[in-house]
């Protein structure tokens, strides 16, 4: 037995992407053992998918059964998010409280852990830094801000060098099944992407309460169905009729208002963002001109970036920023390094 080569728990979903990292993983010489998350009824299908993936492929699989762990700290989150008129970032709580911990808990003490991020951990002097996957359309540099910096060592992503259509190349080349296999573009636990209909089954109402639209003054313009049913900048689906295209600015969940401008009204220059995680070893403690991402779709943009608080970072933009909201991810970047990130209040 070959003592030199390093053992990898893998994370493997089904899909194209971790099972070309696994692929590529063994093709470096790492000893390889496929881990599959079952967090939803339906991930018990998907990791049936994924061990057919890995005996394809001559490696072990291990399916964990996480569906009450994830219930309880992303499922519920999310829910009681929108009930507080926030809006959740599922994904990030996800890396940050079960899909990571649970794979490094199969990793061991000092073991590596891989999954099919487009993302790069590079070793700069004593540190390892996160930094942007090469293909911008799929960086998912973003969605990684929360994790621990002890992780960041032990982390491989095999995929952060390539393009989606180069990894799609190289399964095919591989023989890969699921070469071809489409995107999943949605929230794992909403596949059909009507997060308000799983609100409406999870709760177990056939409705939510309806509430008031108002301007910026406080003058009741209409009736909504519900602030849970709105999120910041949405302008389609209102249900409401004023004459010109309106913007959701804020809502209160409280009194369940929804507060409607116009697009200049959810344009913002100045976003805070608290429960900072810093991973380049800045704390940001004196002001600088850096990058910042107000959501995963969006481009980074410059901004003034500084420490407002113990736990609190302003980034001041030089551009404003399109409906920034509360409870969604406020990222920093230096180039292609994520320096930290925080959840936007």
């Amino acid at each position: 037995m070959n003592n030199n080569v390093k053992k990898l728990i893998l994370g493997i979903s089904g899909g194209v992407d971790s099972a070309t990292a696994a692929f590529l993983a063994v093709k470096e010489g790492y000893d390889v053992t496929g881990v599959t998350h079952a967090v939803t009824d339906g991930g018990l299908a998907e990791a049936k998918r994924a061990k057919e993936l890995c005996d394809a492929m001559g490696l072990p699989h291990i399916t964990l059964d996480l569906r009450d762990e994830f219930k309880n700290q992303v499922i519920e989150y999310f829910v009681s998010s929108y009930m507080q008129g926030i809006t959740p970032n599922p994904c990030v709580m996800c890396n940050k409280t079960v899909k990571f911990p649970y794979l490094f808990s199969e990793a061991g003490e000092n073991g590596l852990v891989a999954t099919g991020h487009y993302a790069v951990i590079e070793k700069a002097g004593d540190r390892f830094l996160l930094k942007k996957g090469v293909d911008a359309k799929k960086d998912q540099s973003y969605m990684l801000w929360a994790l621990p910096e002890k992780y960041l060592s032990r982390l491989v992503f095999p995929l952060g060098g390539m393009t989606k259509d180069e990894v799609r190349e190289t399964a095919a080349a591989a023989g890969i099944s699921v070469a071809s296999k489409k995107d999943s573009q949605d929230i794992c636990f909403i596949p059909d992407g009507d997060y308000v209909g799983f609100m409406m089954r999870h709760l177990g109402v056939k409705e939510f309460k309806k509430g008031s639209y108002t301007d910026a003054e406080g003058n009741l313009l209409g009736t909504h169905s519900g602030h849970i049913c709105y999120t910041p900048g949405q302008s389609r689906g209102l249900g409401i009729a004023l004459g010109k295209k309106m913007y959701v600015i804020s809502k209160n969940a409280e009194n369940n208002t929804v507060v409607l401008g116009d697009k200049c009204d959810v344009m913002k220059r100045t976003v805070k963002a608290r429960s900072i995680n810093f991973l380049a070893g800045d704390d940001l403690s004196s002001p600088q001109v850096l990058e910042a991402k107000i959501r995963y779709s969006a481009r980074p943009s410059a901004a003034e970036i500084f420490r407002s608080g113990e736990d609190e970072i302003t980034a001041i933009f030089r551009e404003a920023v399109s409906a920034p909201a509360p409870g969604q991810s406020l990222v920093i970047y230096d180039g292609d390094t994520v320096v930290a990130g925080g959840e936007i209040v």
